[in-house]
């Protein structure tokens, strides 16, 4: 059974809100505040991984506003076309003391197909400004294999986490890389 992310969606601590700066990295232009991700077996439809991602980043200089525009990769091969789903997206601005939400809508959705193996969903986050925090949330499935994951950016990572859910049937062979 699938563990739940660590996160709530749309429960953003009000300490993340007022951050201005991150405080081990001052010239930092944003923070990935939390990076869930989760994969896990589904023998049903289909027998194959299904890959879970939830996270935040917030934008802390005029220089990281691009991080604003996403973009979530979906290879197919073999015929198997893996789906985005159970997508969820908002931007989240402080205004008068209060949390202001603004969810991503439709014509901010932007599907792109390079060739019959690659597709990718284009994001432009609404309302993106200095302070904004940016989370996203979705599931892409049915993974053949177990999807890779990075722990590290371009920007400080403040917490991450990458769980595997597998059977114990199943050998597998880790292979690391970088030193």
């Amino acid at each position: 059974m699938a563990q739940k992310s660590p996160l709530k969606f749309g429960d953003i601590p009000m300490e993340d809100m007022k951050m201005t700066i991150y405080p081990l990295d001052s010239s930092a232009v944003a923070v990935m505040l939390e990076d869930f991700g989760l994969v896990y077996f589904e023998p049903r439809p289909y027998y194959g991984v299904t890959f879970e991602r939830h996270f935040r980043i917030k934008i802390l200089k005029k220089e990281g506003l691009n991080i604003g525009s996403l973009s979530i990769p979906s290879l197919s091969f073999g015929g198997s076309k893996k789906t985005i789903h159970d997508f969820r997206a908002a931007t989240y601005n402080i205004d008068d003391g209060k949390i202001i939400v603004s969810a991503i809508e439709k014509q901010g959705i932007f599907e792109e197909t390079f060739n019959s193996n690659i597709h990718q969903k284009k994001i432009a986050m609404p309302n993106v400004r200095v302070g904004s925090i940016i989370e996203v949330s979705y599931k892409i499935s049915p993974y053949s294999a177990i999807p890779s994951w990075q722990f590290q950016y371009g920007i400080p990572v403040r917490r991450t986490e990458f769980w595997a859910m597998l059977p114990e049937w199943i050998t597998y062979q880790k292979y690391n890389q970088g030193y």
